[in-house]
């Protein structure tokens, strides 16, 4: 994938590598593999219905088309959603999931944790929190014992 700081790997499901190869292949029946000289490095988005037929959108018209989304599923879906929306929730779900930080950082690309670290922290504070809730249930049934010691009974 090509990012802002070069080109980098992303590890992507069976089930979305599966939907992307058969993207690809509609594209193929299409002809864009013909008409593309680097097709195999074409982006994600394409002109389909429009000239010039196979060129890559503009992230100014991906943003259009999801604004044009939003008010057709007003409702439906988050007011503030975006196309940035489905990065902040992807790196949101990892950290809650447990992910250690510097992974979620690597898979976003950040080029420093600390990036990382300062845009979720809200959600390392709720794994905090939660954290301690989980050990203060864990330990919940410990009592002191003669010895001084702490411990599980």
């Amino acid at each position: 994938m090509r990012a802002k700081s070069g080109y980098r790997r992303l590890y992507v499901s069976d089930d979305l590598d599966r939907l992307y190869g058969e993207y690809l292949w509609q594209l193929c029946e299409a002809g864009a593999d013909l008409a593309t000289a680097d097709f195999d490095t074409a982006y994600v988005f394409v002109n389909l219905g429009r000239e010039p037929r196979f060129a890559s959108w503009s992230p100014d018209s991906v943003y259009d088309l999801v604004r044009r989304l939003r008010s057709q599923l007003a409702g439906q879906v988050p007011g503030g959603w975006t196309p940035h929306w489905f990065r902040h929730s992807h790196a949101t779900a990892l950290l809650l999931s447990g992910v250690p930080v510097h992974v979620v950082s690597r898979r976003l690309g950040h080029a420093d944790v600390q990036t990382t670290l300062n845009t979720y922290a809200h959600v390392t504070e709720d794994a905090e929190l939660r954290a301690v809730a989980d050990w203060a249930k864990f330990t919940a049934g410990w009592r002191a014992v003669g010895t001084g010691v702490i411990g599980p009974c």
